[in-house]
């Protein structure tokens, strides 16, 4: 009777899918929660499943990112991406404790261990609120408007 039971559980678990890695091809951002089509295990194709990410932060995938994607219930039609890496983007050479926010682009923000902010424009305008002290190494211009301008320089 045991042994009937646990093969019963056995063959009910098989039909249940863990969660698995694929890559993206397709995005569509345009509606309440962004859509990408997959490719899965063997080459699986999996469309319109929804990307979860954290609130405050929100990203387009770049094709070819690597997935973690969750099918709930254990079914592939009810999947969600819960992760997402792009390794060929990823800014590299953080130390424990630090944070970047990035684009495929290479510009990026770098929340330093220390205490500093990097941020890195790649030659696009930038533009800064409230900031008690900004400093700004620029290629081109910088444009301030503030009650008071404090410039040191020749």
């Amino acid at each position: 009777m045991i042994n009937e039971v646990k093969k019963a559980i056995d063959r009910a678990l098989k039909q249940v899918r863990p969660a698995f890695r694929g890559v993206t091809s397709l995005l569509n951002t345009a509606s309440q929660v962004s859509v990408a089509q997959i490719k899965g295990v063997a080459s699986e194709v999996l469309n319109n499943v929804p990307v979860f990410q954290q609130f405050g932060f929100t990203s387009a995938l770049p094709d070819n990112s690597d997935v973690i994607v969750l099918p709930l219930l254990g079914r592939s039609g009810l999947s969600v991406i819960i992760a997402s890496e792009n390794g060929k983007f990823r800014l590299k050479g953080l130390v424990k404790g630090e944070t970047a926010i990035y684009d495929l682009q290479g510009k990026y923000i770098l929340l330093k261990k220390d205490g500093g902010i990097i941020v890195e424009a790649k030659n696009q305008p930038v533009t800064v609120n409230n900031a008690t002290v900004v400093t700004i190494n620029a290629s081109e211009k910088i444009k301030l408007v503030a009650p008071v301008i404090s410039l040191n320089g020749s």
